[in-house]
């Protein structure tokens, strides 16, 4: 274990990004405080160590759990909840068409939200995004 790896608690759906590993203790922050446990009393206390070795599943990672902590998406967030939000934000998108600057962020508020409803779902962003660019590239329409 490294920093950037994660480590999730299932039992309370949160994945943290560990800051750094010293000699076996794994440095990271849960409610804005600093904890230092070793790998083997994580495990021990029910957290799944996942290593992550994706940047690009890191950061859509980092996204989702900032939204965690603003109370916006937590364990009990439903699928139709994301799918309120992204109307909410196409409607936004839809007001902006004209103006680049606005236009590329609620675009990009759009992806978070459709990113996030995927982790939500446990659903490993890289992995299907690799496979849809390969689906797209052999397709023959």
């Amino acid at each position: 274990m490294k920093a950037g790896d994660t480590i999730g608690c299932k039992e309370i759906n949160k994945t943290f990004v560990i800051d750094e590993v010293i000699m076996g203790i794994a440095h990271f922050e849960w409610d804005s405080k600093q904890f230092q446990l070793g790998v083997r009393e994580l495990i021990m206390l029910g957290y799944e160590v996942v290593k992550e070795t994706s940047p690009i599943n890191a950061l859509f990672k980092r996204h989702y759990n900032a939204i965690v902590k603003r109370g916006l998406i937590d364990k009990n967030t439903t699928t139709n909840e994301f799918h309120d939000k992204l109307h909410e934000e196409l409607d936004e998108l839809n007001d902006v068409w004209t103006c680049k600057e606005e236009f590329v962020k609620e675009a990009t508020d759009c992806i978070h939200v459709l990113v996030n409803m995927l982790i939500h779902e446990g659903v490993d962003i890289e992995k299907e995004l690799i496979k849809n660019i390969e689906h797209n590239e052999t397709r023959k329409d």
